[in-house]
């Protein structure tokens, strides 16, 4: 789950792009922020959108379901139409919904060799610190589900991200490479 940006860095990072000609990569960086929110609060905000979602939304109601030939309402779901779109290489069949997808990619990314190391890190340096991954998730400002899709190997976290958890368990990383490379 994202963290949810603070009003004041909206708005500062609302003056900056109207007034200070800043880009939207240069408020990221200087903010903190991901280029995403940062799009959000500049871009987004005089387009219109409040929130991500009501982008997506916008964007997915633009286009059209072959299979009614209406438009679609959001975008779950246009994402749900084009996870059924997809083809399971495992039965040769197509998706039945984008949760069934989903959670095959996710079962995929397991088998990462970059998702094995880090989960084995995490929970090695978590119980050798007899820390648990709601302390991580607190110190590191995410979701303890999230921590707990690491753990078990689901996603990956951006760099930045992954420089903070390093950070936090005083490790001497900086990159997933690095962790691959010493194990």
């Amino acid at each position: 789950m994202a963290r949810k940006i603070p009003e004041l860095k909206k708005r500062i990072a609302y003056r900056m792009y109207k007034n200070g000609g800043y880009t939207g990569n240069e408020i990221a960086k200087t903010l903190g922020m991901s280029n995403g929110a940062t799009w959000i609060a500049t871009v987004g905000r005089d387009k219109g959108f409040s929130s991500s979602k009501d982008h997506l939304d916008y964007l997915a109601r633009q286009q059209t379901n072959p299979e009614t030939g209406k438009h679609f309402t959001g975008h779950y779901q246009y994402e749900d139409y084009l996870a059924r779109q997809k083809i399971n290489p495992e039965t040769g069949e197509k998706y039945k919904s984008f949760s069934e997808y989903s959670a095959n990619l996710a079962q995929k990314r397991k088998t990462r060799k970059e998702n094995k190391e880090l989960s084995n890190f995490i929970s090695f340096t978590l119980g050798w610190q007899d820390k648990s991954p709601k302390w991580l998730a607190e110190q590191v400002g995410i979701h303890p589900s999230t921590v707990s899709d690491y753990i078990q190997g689901k996603q990956i976290p951006s760099p930045r991200l992954l420089q903070r958890i390093f950070q936090v368990l005083e490790a001497p990383y900086q990159t997933i490479e690095d962790l691959i490379e010493d194990s």
